[in-house]
């Protein structure tokens, strides 16, 4: 189980990264009114 875990962590972390940079550089620009709880909270959820 953990052989398996370990490798799919990596790659949800990387994922998580990529989306999250992602939506910094254009999601957020457009989205000012947007505060940095919800934009944390958003970025937990997804």
């Amino acid at each position: 189980m953990n052989k398996t875990d370990s490798p799919n962590r990596i790659i949800r972390n990387r994922l998580a990264v990529l989306l999250y940079r992602f939506y910094l550089l254009i999601v957020y620009p457009l989205k000012p009114q947007m505060d940095n709880t919800q934009l944390a909270l958003y970025v937990l959820i997804k």
